[in-house]
């Protein structure tokens, strides 16, 4: 077998982090360390750890710790997106998969973002659609300080799923005279794979 293809598989095998938060004790995810920052690709969009607990049926706690501290002035032209993405009932074939990470199917996504023109955080969620009922997840409590970004996030589909899969990925996007020139993926938490809450 090939070295790069017995890598593949061994990624793909660990790519999905177990971790238990079923009696409130946080997940705990980390990263390695960053590489260097770029002005595409600025530090404070880089995940350094992640402690995610399970408060109730249908609550989490985010508290994320970055690789260097937000500013509290970003580039006006510049917009900062970091995104949840959940595999709420943990199969693959019920959300959207991609082609780099087969196992997770993104059934919902939301996130926290800096629009341009503007340093005030603002949330967005997407719906799912669940025994004929649309839910979304509700971003609240975000607080964001130095390095550390914090939030919940509530839903009702959370509720009676013993087992789901997320993962946190950072965006920065770059606008020149009101056009969009630039939209970059920075980093992922965790990387090249996703982490595992249980509990109900």
């Amino acid at each position: 077998m090939k070295p790069k293809i017995f890598l593949l598989i061994a990624s793909l095998a660990l790519s999905i982090l177990p971790a238990r938060a079923a009696d409130g004790t946080p997940v705990i995810v980390t990263n390695p360390p960053a590489p260097a920052a770029t002005e595409e690709k600025p530090g404070y969009l880089y995940f350094k750890e992640g402690l995610i607990t399970r408060t109730s049926k249908t609550k989490l706690d985010f508290d994320i710790t970055l690789a260097e501290e937000i500013p509290a002035n970003i580039d006006r032209d510049r917009t900062v997106t970091f995104w949840v993405k959940f595999d709420v009932d943990n199969n693959a074939s019920t959300g959207r998969a991609s082609i780099t990470f087969p196992s997770f199917g993104k059934d919902i996504v939301c996130c926290i973002y800096k629009p341009r023109g503007t340093n005030r955080w603002q949330t967005y969620s997407s719906t799912l659609t669940l025994k004929g009922r649309k839910e979304t997840v509700d971003l609240s409590k975000v607080k964001v300080n130095g390095n550390k970004l914090s939030f919940q996030a509530s839903s009702q589909a959370f509720s009676g799923r013993p087992e789901m899969h997320a993962l946190m990925s950072s965006c920065i996007g770059q606008y020149d005279d009101g056009e969009e020139t630039s939209a970059n993926t920075t980093d992922q938490l965790p990387r090249g794979g996703a982490f595992t809450i249980t509990g109900d």
